[in-house]
């Protein structure tokens, strides 16, 4: 494992006696991804075929498509279909009252353009009103948010767990860098980061968005005090590789008791609700 590794015991027990088994699918959590070290550390074996015997599923995965989920086990992000930077800013705004998106032809002054998929690290800052014809239909365009301190940004990486938010990693990068230039990252309560009304609001965003598991990419502009969730990621990797072997591992210590309580709280939720048989009704993500 790159960041984190397990005694023997806890090896032998995840290859002997899980205490859990857990299927992911369609897509296999790598080594470098939360999911699979959290297993790891409290002794469960990842099952990645839906034939084989588990105890919880997690929908795990990277560019999600319509798909008929194969398990009637209690699921992890199973409603959770389409989390496309357009349909964030549509959630969020819903949540939180204020918008993230505008309009690129009446927007007067800075604005960033990026692609509405996932997994894409593009982004660059224009200046609006922009005419019709350079507008990309394939493309978002979101308020310029300016989260600059001592000539770094900052992004608040921000874990969702069920009902609870156990940690929050607080990014930095070069004002002048990419998206994906961070250089450092930290390990923060939420009750120092969030209000009580703003962790309620990203909360109650997840729940929205039917995320169950999850890292919201959250911004607060030092002009207005606002947060704004302008990305989310339901196959999270981390925790940050800028933090130390050391960090990583606390920070791990720090979340297992939401996740082991995340599997409970599934389980309770879905055994309350008829589950079709696997394989016989479709779930179609929103457009």
């Amino acid at each position: 494992m790159a960041h984190l590794v397990e005694p023997a015991p806890v090896v032998l027990r995840l290859a002997l006696r899980p205490s859990r088994r857990i299927l992911a699918w369609p897509d296999v959590p790598s080594r470098y991804q939360v999911l699979f070290k959290l297993c790891a550390l409290n002794g469960f074996r990842i099952v990645t075929d839906p034939k084989e015997p588990h105890d919880v599923a997690f929908h795990f995965e990277y560019r999600v498509q319509p798909c008929r989920f194969p398990s009637d086990k209690p699921t992890v992000n199973r409603d959770c279909g389409d989390v496309s930077k357009r349909r964030v800013a549509e959630v969020f705004e819903k949540v939180f009252g204020y918008a993230l998106a505008v309009a690129p032809q009446s927007h007067d002054g800075a604005m960033v353009e990026k692609p509405n998929g996932n997994y894409t690290f593009e982004g660059r800052i224009l200046h609006g009103p922009l005419r019709q014809e350079d507008i990309d239909p394939d493309r978002v365009y979101e308020r310029y948010i300016d989260t600059v301190v001592a000539g770094e940004a900052v992004d608040l990486r921000t874990p969702v767990y069920g009902q609870e938010i156990p940690i929050v990693y607080a990014k930095r990068r070069p004002q002048s860098g990419g998206l994906k230039d961070h250089t450092s990252a930290k390990i923060c309560d939420p009750e120092d980061v969030y209000s009580p009304s703003e962790r309620d609001g990203l909360l109650m965003f997840a729940r929205e968005l039917g995320l169950d598991y999850g890292e919201l990419d959250v911004l607060r502009d030092r002009k207005d005090g606002r947060i704004y969730v302008v990305d989310v990621n339901n196959t999270p990797a981390g925790p940050p590789q800028q933090m130390s072997n050391a960090e990583i591992a606390t920070a791990l210590r720090m979340i297992s008791p939401s996740f082991e309580r995340l599997l409970d709280f599934v389980a309770e939720r879905d055994s309350a609700r008829p589950v079709a048989h696997p394989g016989k009704a479709a779930r179609v993500p929103s457009e």
